[in-house]
């Protein structure tokens, strides 16, 4: 059996017969690629064109008017900034903007000068009425001093002659039934004014005081009413009338004061009292 298996192998290796049909198979293998090819060719390229815009127009059996076209709108402009004006200013020349710079100079020079003198003008005018003003008032000034010092010299030469009318009637109530009244009255009023002037002068002497050009400009009388003790000695004083200088009329009492012991007069007797004028120029 063995030997029947290699004969077969044998003869099955050294003879290998042809398939029927080979080359048919090929072609036909061909031609189905070449549809496949076709097939896939086709399909690729139709869905890569572009498919086909259908338009329709619809018509209604009713006639009707075609609305308006709508008017477009035209986009507002925007707004357009002004250019700023330029005024342009004209160029002046050199001399003429010289001679404009000196003319206002001038002008303020001149304005000034006019206020100055304006201002000089009223000082002036101030300054000579406070003169006229001051001028004035020393002339009422010195009226009234006049005024005043003639009526201090009445009222000085009325005190006098009452003093001296006193001194009389005194003297006469003593010796009025004497034969010699009237010599020893004669006599008496002349002892009287003799002892006044003593009186007067020693008092006079007594009195420091320094006058200013002031207080000899007004020169008003201090009077002073002194009561005497008989033995001359000073009882009291009273002053009757200031000469308005206060330091005046304190030297005045202080020198009526240091005049005591006053001495006696013609009838040989201190008198009661007596009367002291003083000015600040008598002295």
């Amino acid at each position: 059996m063995m030997s029947n298996m290699s004969n077969m192998s044998n003869a099955i290796q050294y003879s290998v017969p042809q398939e029927p049909g080979r080359w048919p198979a090929i072609a036909l293998a061909v031609i189905v690629h070449a549809v496949l090819f076709m097939f896939l060719w086709v399909g690729i390229r139709w869905q890569s064109d572009t498919p086909e815009t259908l338009e329709a127009e619809v018509w209604s059996p009713q006639v009707r008017e075609a609305a308006p076209p709508p008017v477009p709108v035209p986009p507002p402009e925007p707004a357009k900034e002004q250019p700023p004006e330029v005024t342009e200013t004209p160029a002046e020349k050199p001399d003429i903007a010289l001679e404009q710079e000196k003319k206002k100079k001038r002008a303020e020079q001149e304005k000034i000068a006019r206020a100055e003198q304006e201002k000089a003008k009223e000082e002036k005018a101030a300054k000579q009425q406070a003169d006229n003003q001051k001028k004035e008032a020393e002339q009422q000034k010195k009226l009234a001093d006049e005024k005043k010092r003639k009526q201090d010299a009445m009222d000085a030469k009325k005190m006098a002659q009452q003093h001296a009318d006193e001194i009389r009637r005194i003297t006469a109530g003593s010796n009025a039934a004497d034969a010699r009244g009237a010599a020893a009255r004669s006599q008496a009023d002349r002892a009287d004014a003799s002892w006044s002037t003593r009186v007067a002068t020693r008092v006079k002497s007594n009195i420091i005081f320094a006058a200013s050009p002031a207080d000899l400009e007004v020169n008003s009388a201090a009077e002073f009413e002194v009561r005497l003790l008989p033995d001359g000695s000073v009882a009291g004083v009273r002053i009757t009338k200031s000469s308005g200088i206060s330091g005046f009329d304190e030297a005045v009492r202080r020198a009526i004061e240091k005049s005591q012991p006053y001495p006696v007069d013609g009838s040989d007797r201190v008198p009661s009292s007596f009367v002291s004028v003083n000015r600040p120029k008598d002295q």
